[in-house]
């Protein structure tokens, strides 16, 4: 158990690693948030031996302190919006705005001038503001990635009034279904894409990635929401996305090998109803 454990865990840290390596925006989501939290250990320590003094006027302390708060809650809020379709997992959306909370809680104990009660009062309510708007910028993007429109199904057809008719729905009858995609404007005019991709694992294959294409492509790149259909034991990863489509992963996550066929749910949301040419 404790080898298998291992093994998930060394796959799963390289699969990591090769998505940071390809991907600017979780460079640069990673590299903020660990230098918000460097700088404020720095800060503190600073401190706390003596070379660093904060500011004794109180109203200046605080408007450097309310200004720290309003970087890293723009930046946060700018890179999780940026990387939404990039990150793979709740605790990766997680770890970035509590890093960014943990570096501003210490910059600001750095900064809090020690003769004020008020402004040390003013300094802790604004960071606990701070930790209340990360918490809901970070749920709003869990919300987003795992929130699969129940439309899906586990058969893989659009249970909704705006269905594809008979006429035209894939039907399974006809050979093996493998992929369906159906193409609508939601209420909003926002173009929508919903569908199903079947992948096949050999015996004895742990993953396997697919590319899934829209033609014609989107006018930009479209938010991406993708989940494991039926009772399969996979994880399923979404790659890069782009308007003219997207790469997906399935991996197991149980002790089976046996050959088997695993139904991937997706769903592609562009706000810009005009497409482009493929």
């Amino acid at each position: 158990m404790n080898n298998r454990n291992g093994s998930r865990l060394a796959a799963r840290l390289s699969d990591w690693a090769t998505q940071l390596k390809g991907s600017a925006y979780l460079q640069t989501g990673w590299g903020l948030s660990a230098l918000c939290l460097i700088t404020g250990v720095l800060m503190l320590g600073s401190r706390v031996l003596g070379s660093f003094t904060p500011d004794a006027d109180s109203v200046r302390a605080l408007g450097g302190i309310l200004l720290v708060n309003g970087v890293v809650l723009s930046v946060d809020w700018g890179l999780l919006k940026a990387s939404q379709n990039r990150l793979r997992s709740v605790w990766e959306t997680l770890l970035w705005p509590g890093l960014f909370f943990a570096g501003t809680a210490l910059i600001t104990l750095a900064m809090l001038p020690g003769g004020s009660t008020l402004t040390v009062l003013s300094g802790i309510g604004t960071l606990l503001l701070l930790g209340y708007f990360l918490a809901e910028i970070s749920l709003d993007a869990i919300s987003s990635k795992t929130d699969l429109p129940h439309s899906l199904t586990a058969s893989g057809h659009v249970d909704s009034p705006d269905s594809l008719s008979e006429s035209v729905e894939p039907s399974e009858s006809e050979g093996h279904l493998t992929q369906w995609l159906s193409r609508k404007q939601d209420e909003q005019g926002a173009d929508v894409i919903e569908g199903m991709i079947r992948l096949e694992l050999a015996a004895g294959q742990i993953q396997k990635a697919a590319h899934v294409a829209f033609t014609p492509s989107f006018s930009s790149v479209p938010q991406m929401e993708c989940e494991p259909l039926g009772d399969a034991e996979v994880e399923v990863i979404l790659g890069d996305v782009y308007p003219h489509g997207f790469r997906v992963e399935i991996r197991r996550t149980d002790s089976n090998r046996e050959a088997t066929e695993v139904e991937v749910g997706f769903r592609a949301v562009c706000a810009g109803a005009n497409q482009s040419a493929a």
